[in-house]
C-alpha cells in the first residue's frame, strides 16, 4: 500500500524504513491481523454477542462481539486495535466469517400430506 512521506509528500510503499527522496525515517504501519470465525445460521440470525479468542501478541484475550446482521459466508468484521503491535500502533482485527453448514439430521422439517 502506498502512502506519502510526512516530510516531502513523495508516495513510498508501507514496507520501506526510510524515504527515498528526502531520507527521512519512515514509520512502520500497524500490521492488521486476519483470524477466521464459524457462525451457525442461528447466531446470524439473531445477532447474537458471541465471545471470541484472540491471540494479542503472545497473550490470549476474550473479546465479545455482536454479530451484524447483515453478515454473510466470506464477510469481514474489522475490530480496530486488536491487532499486532508495531511502535507502539496496532493494527485491526480482521474476523473472516465461515458460516457452519446446518446438519441434515433434525433440522427437517416433517411434511404432513392434507
Amino acid at each position: 500500500m502506498r502512502r506519502p512521506c510526512p516530510q516531502c509528500k513523495k508516495f513510498f510503499y508501507g514496507t520501506e524504513l526510510f524515504c527515498h527522496e528526502c531520507g527521512c525515517q519512515l514509520r512502520p504501519r500497524p500490521v492488521d491481523v486476519q483470524q477466521r470465525i464459524t457462525l451457525t445460521l442461528e447466531q446470524i440470525a439473531c445477532g447474537e454477542t458471541i465471545p471470541i479468542e484472540i491471540d494479542l501478541d503472545g497473550r490470549k484475550e476474550t473479546i465479545f462481539l455482536k454479530i451484524p446482521s447483515n453478515v454473510k459466508n466470506g464477510s469481514r468484521i474489522r475490530i480496530k486495535g486488536k491487532g499486532r503491535l508495531i511502535d507502539e500502533l496496532r493494527g485491526d482485527l480482521h474476523l473472516i466469517v465461515e458460516v457452519k453448514p446446518q446438519s441434515s439430521q433434525g433440522d427437517q422439517i416433517a411434511s404432513n400430506p392434507i
